[in-house]
């Protein structure tokens, strides 16, 4: 056989070579195409990963952050509490002074009192928020009726506090009305 001169070497000789050509270039193009998104697959996947594990992570930190803020504010709470029953174990102290000559049995009472009040102040200061917490869950356990009891007494306290507090602040913030709303200028 005689090869044409005018034939394009890159043409196929026999229809079974055209078609072989035309597979291969076909399952060479599909591999390609495969293996690119193979790596887009895996980048995406490592992206998600990446932004779930940063999400993760800023969840975790601004959980200890609220965490960390209400811890302080309920050890600021607490150290107010003992400040507060200080004082009104010093208050109890002054009145058993105050009545120790006249009422020698209600002074002694009064002191108790006091030192019970003081001896509450302390501990409350000196322990931890967990450990107070333990405290009233035993507490609560323990004594169900009283821990109820205590819990509505402070209800009711702080309510009456808050009634009284706005109502104070109300008074502050209206003015005082005239007795007599009516116009009193003469002519």
């Amino acid at each position: 056989m005689v090869d044409d001169p005018n034939k394009n070497p890159n043409q196929p000789n026999t229809a079974a070579e055209a078609t072989s050509r035309t597979q291969n270039k076909a399952n060479a193009d599909f591999d390609r195409v495969k293996s690119e998104a193979d790596n887009q697959l895996h980048a995406a996947e490592h992206e998600a990963k990446n932004q779930y594990n940063k999400a993760r992570e800023y969840i975790g930190n601004e959980a200890e952050n609220a965490k960390g803020q209400a811890r302080s504010f309920a050890t600021d709470q607490k150290n107010y509490a003992a400040e507060q029953l200080g004082s009104v174990a010093d208050a109890v102290n002054r009145v058993a002074d105050d009545i120790k000559g006249d009422q020698p049995t209600m002074s002694r009472y009064a002191a108790d009192l006091a030192n019970g009040v003081r001896n509450v102040a302390d501990a409350t200061r000196d322990s931890s928020i967990d450990e107070l917490t333990h405290r009233a869950e035993r507490f609560g356990r323990q004594n169900p009726a009283a821990f109820l009891g205590a819990a509505a007494l402070l209800g009711f306290a702080a309510s009456r506090f808050v009634t009284a507090s706005s109502h104070r602040q109300r008074t502050v913030e209206t003015p005082a009305v005239p007795a007599n709303p009516r116009n009193t200028n003469t002519y």
